[in-house]
């Protein structure tokens, strides 16, 4: 028996949805995922593999202490590996603030105010 190509396709379609599972991603907060997001099947096609991620970040942060992940050594502040270093290393996010974005306690502070003159028989163009 012989069927045609537009019916094949269609057959393979209904089976392919079928198998995509629903998005049952628990404590995910709304609007991160895309809508029949994939987190549940792994063979699947577009998988989201949330495991480990930090939704209290933004965006949603991974450990690298995750066990899941292949072994890191952690490295301190200021220190980068050697040159020819072989392996995985976590350098950050642990590094000091830099200089510019702390608040220095001996620089005056002000405000922005905007302000607007209108001049006398002039037309407002604004």
């Amino acid at each position: 028996m012989k069927m045609s190509r537009p019916i094949m396709t269609a057959f393979a379609v209904l089976l392919s949805v079928t198998a995509i599972p629903s998005v049952k991603a628990q404590n995910v907060p709304p609007g991160l995922l895309p809508a029949g997001a994939n987190t549940t099947n792994p063979s699947a096609p577009f998988y989201i593999d949330l495991t480990g991620l930090d939704f209290k970040t933004n965006p949603p942060t991974r450990s690298p202490l995750n066990p899941n992940y292949p072994p890191a050594t952690t490295l301190p502040d200021g220190v980068l590996p050697v040159i020819g270093a072989n392996g995985n290393f976590i350098i950050g996010p642990s590094h000091n603030p830099a200089p510019e974005t702390l608040v220095n306690p001996g620089v005056a502070h002000g405000e922005s105010v905007q302000l607007r003159h209108a001049l006398e028989g002039q037309q407002d163009l604004s």
